[in-house]
């Protein structure tokens, strides 16, 4: 069974939370969620410039709302301590589950001459196309030689069956041609 797959017998806690990096902040979440009787069941965290963020599904017994309701609470007071903020709350199954159903995983590496707009540019297609962006990373280096600053990214995507991938193939090479970038769409 997916770990997403749920039989409707369990409540469910999401975290989403950013802020200042330091040492313990997943910790100090898992003791709060385990203290009350929640199991962490799925977690994403990422450090980006010196900020930390972290989202989470944790489960409790579908008995027990004290427990997660202590839990929120616990949460939303001073658990990291300053400069950090984090939203719990309660959710459903479905509001996860819906997300990974469907779809074909293809990634799009972008490479090129940094400048304005090349995110907005690409996020523009795929919401054109109805393409769910499943995650992103990008950065901008400078070329130890010239000083030159150069772009790249990696957009995970998740395309549906239907998607008329010749036109979605030819907006980004559009996009590519016209910023002198290489758009490369391969699938996972």
């Amino acid at each position: 069974m997916n770990i997403l797959e749920t039989d409707d017998e369990d409540r469910y806690l999401k975290v989403s939370g950013i802020g200042r990096d330091r040492v313990g902040i997943v910790h100090k979440v898992a003791n709060v969620i385990s203290s009350h009787g929640g199991n962490i069941i799925l977690q994403q965290t990422m450090r980006v410039a010196g900020d930390f963020g972290l989202i989470l599904i944790a489960t409790f017994k579908k008995d027990d709302q004290e427990g997660l309701e202590k839990t929120i609470e616990s949460l939303k007071g001073d658990v990291i301590g300053e400069e950090f903020v984090l939203l719990p709350r309660e959710t459903s199954s479905r509001t996860f589950a819906e997300q990974v159903e469907g779809g074909i995983p293809y990634f799009i590496d972008v490479y090129g001459l940094d400048q304005t707009g090349i995110v907005q540019a690409i996020t523009l297609i795929l919401f054109q196309f109805g393409i769910n962006l499943e995650s992103m990373s990008a950065e901008v280096l400078h070329d130890p030689f010239s000083g030159t600053k150069r772009f790249s990214a990696r957009f995970s995507i998740m395309v549906p069956p239907d998607l008329d991938m010749e036109g979605f193939e030819a907006e980004l090479r559009l996009v590519g041609d016209t910023n002198g970038l290489d758009v490369i769409l391969r699938r996972q």
